[in-house]
């Protein structure tokens, strides 16, 4: 069977209900965003007021973010789309004494999120672009210093599109998150009482 849009809506619609049902993770749904846009699947994880997916000003994700992550593998995984990931800031100015500035956090965040989706054995061939995007593409334009414009893009994309057996996208009861070890991130040294978005 090809991948359609209804091929690529269901396998969102998996991942929505997985997170629902793993009550670690369930509130923790306000900080997934899963749209079809002209691109593909987009699934963004999304900081909010109070709480971020990464530690502040570094590219150091913590256990909830690395648990919506095997979730996120575990659906993509089961189409044969190539993947796109992208980093966003939010508008905060930040310079380093060092130059580091939300251009090398957000490119940072998005490699983060590509070695974790590798960690959970997405083959890296699948990776067709990873880029950071600093605040130059706000998903609040109105409110460009608002949390909810720092986050991650992972991103389904439409082209190379082949072919697949529905029956084998996961149902949502196999889709719990699991237990791994990971290796300790490097910590950004800020030279600046502002941290970066």
């Amino acid at each position: 069977m090809i991948v359609t849009l209804d091929t690529i809506e269901a396998a969102a619609d998996s991942l929505r209900q997985a997170i629902e049902s793993i009550p670690e993770l369930a509130e923790f749904k306000k900080n997934l965003l899963v749209e079809q846009n002209p691109e593909g699947l987009r699934i963004q994880l999304i900081d909010e007021k109070g709480y971020s997916m990464f530690a502040l000003g570094s590219s150091k994700p913590n256990e909830q973010t690395r648990n919506l992550v095997q979730l996120v593998t575990r659906v993509v995984d089961q189409l044969p789309n190539k993947i796109s990931i992208s980093g966003h800031t939010d508008a905060v100015p930040y310079r380093s004494q060092e130059g580091y500035t939300n251009w090398e956090l957000s490119s940072d965040r998005a490699n983060s999120a590509r070695r974790l989706l590798i960690e959970e054995d997405l083959s890296s061939s699948r990776i067709a672009l990873v880029q950071g995007r600093a605040d130059t593409d706000p998903l609040l334009p109105d409110d460009p210093k608002s949390e909810r414009n720092r986050r991650i893009s992972i991103v389904l994309l439409r082209q190379n599109e082949a072919p697949i057996n529905i029956e084998d996208v996961m149902p949502p009861s196999e889709l719990g998150a699991r237990e791994t070890e990971h290796p300790p991130a490097l910590k950004t040294e800020l030279q600046n009482g502002h941290a970066p978005g």
